[in-house]
């Protein structure tokens, strides 16, 4: 028979190959999941055809290497499947240790956050899912499916003890629910979908109190702390404090800094001079890492709600050079690609132009609008090169 020890032994041994696995993937996964940014063509008249005629020539020229997705995608769908399966698997004190020793790695990614973020977001993936059942149900007020996705979330936390990491996403799992509820009340019973969302953000509060550590230890539980200050009377005042509590984590962690920004839109609880005061602390917050590209991200979260223009400092000139700045700083072609799509679907087109030229030298396809076979790819490869490169020409730095 084995013994207990040596039970002990091989428990620990598989943990520490599991973690040794992520940190395979994470020393070349400099970049997370790269968000698909679109671009929608305008469809009529003189723009329409002018496109057209853009991308055909652009695909004529083109001489560029492409693929698909990026290696870097492809590694971070392998750690997808890796924490997929410690929870499918019930080994979430496995992934308790994969997620500290991230945490503790910081390693930074291509939206600007740290890896452990997308991690993260991998394991509350269930909740999403199931807010999606809930719609397309279409019954407003039936949260069975909330409720079974909560579950798992919920019983590893009571098992764990109080483990940090394990708490925090319970707590931030009632987060996620909390807003379904809210959302869902809009097509159902307001004050049914309402007094649900209140009742989990208590319970999210519960459960960062019921962890072992406190926020201004750990990450992942500032973030469920100040995620959860819609249980408080006054939300306002809460998000502000526990905004300081969570950037002091890790001083230079762009996350917290673009969460806040969605708070201080005027539509919540700030102003658009509230939003130029905490763009310019994240500028100085991740000076180290990003230079001025802090200011870039910042003002990507901001435009969900805010025309630009109307935040105090703002120019097209000085979000150009913070987006510039922010690949330089990366380093990555999927940065290169994310941004230059990006500064096509918001009308940035110098900009778009200037970043294909400076820093593509590969197109990753998934970041790309693939409307019409990439047309809007294709017209701006036109605009930024206009001709094949001459033998030996590479006009692009040899960017990751």
């Amino acid at each position: 028979m084995v013994s207990e020890k040596e039970q002990e032994a091989g428990v620990s041994d598989e943990i520490h190959l599991l973690i040794m696995q992520v940190m395979a993937i994470s020393s070349v996964l400099l970049l997370a999941v790269a968000v698909s940014l679109g671009w929608r063509m305008l469809r009529s008249g003189n723009a329409a055809r002018r496109l057209t005629a853009q991308s055909q020539a652009g695909r004529e020229a083109f001489a560029l290497s492409s693929v698909a997705k990026s290696r870097q995608s492809n590694q971070l769908a392998e750690l997808d499947e890796m924490v997929s399966s410690l929870m499918a698997g019930n080994r979430w004190d496995v992934l308790s240790d994969i997620m500290g020793q991230l945490a503790a790695d910081a390693i930074l990614c291509s939206d600007g956050e740290r890896l452990h973020s997308h991690v993260t977001q991998i394991a509350l993936r269930p909740m999403r899912s199931a807010g999606q059942e809930l719609r397309r149900r279409g019954r407003a007020n039936d949260f069975r499916p909330l409720e079974a996705a909560l579950a798992p979330y919920r019983k590893a936390a009571r098992v764990s003890g109080g483990r940090t990491e394990i708490t925090a996403l319970a707590a931030l799992a009632c987060v996620e629910a909390a807003w379904v509820a809210h959302g869902a009340s809009r097509g159902g019973d307001t004050r049914q979908g309402l007094e649900r969302f209140r009742q989990l953000m208590q319970e999210a509060a519960y459960w960062v109190d019921f962890a072992m550590r406190k926020p201004a230890h750990s990450i992942y539980l500032a973030e469920a702390h100040y995620m959860s200050s819609f249980a408080e009377t006054d939300p306002a005042r809460a998000l502000a404090e526990r905004f300081e509590i969570w950037r002091a984590v890790d001083p230079t962690d762009l996350k917290p800094y673009v969460e806040r920004t969605r708070h201080l839109l005027p539509s919540w609880y700030g102003s658009a001079e509230a939003i130029a005061t905490l763009a310019d602390e994240a500028v100085t917050a991740t000076w180290s890492e990003l230079g001025q590209g802090a200011y870039a991200y910042v003002l990507r979260a901001a435009r969900q709600g805010i025309a630009p223009a109307s935040i105090p400092g703002y120019t097209p000139e000085r979000e150009a050079i913070a987006v510039v700045d922010a690949v330089a700083q990366i380093g990555t072609q999927s940065a290169a690609n994310e941004w230059a799509a990006w500064a096509v679907s918001v009308g940035h087109e110098e900009l778009a132009v200037t970043l294909m030229r400076r820093y593509l030298r590969k197109v990753h396809l998934d970041k790309w609008d693939p409307a019409d076979d990439y047309a809007q790819m294709y017209a701006l490869y036109h605009r930024a090169f206009g001709r094949k490169p001459e033998a030996g020409e590479d006009r692009s730095p040899a960017l990751a």
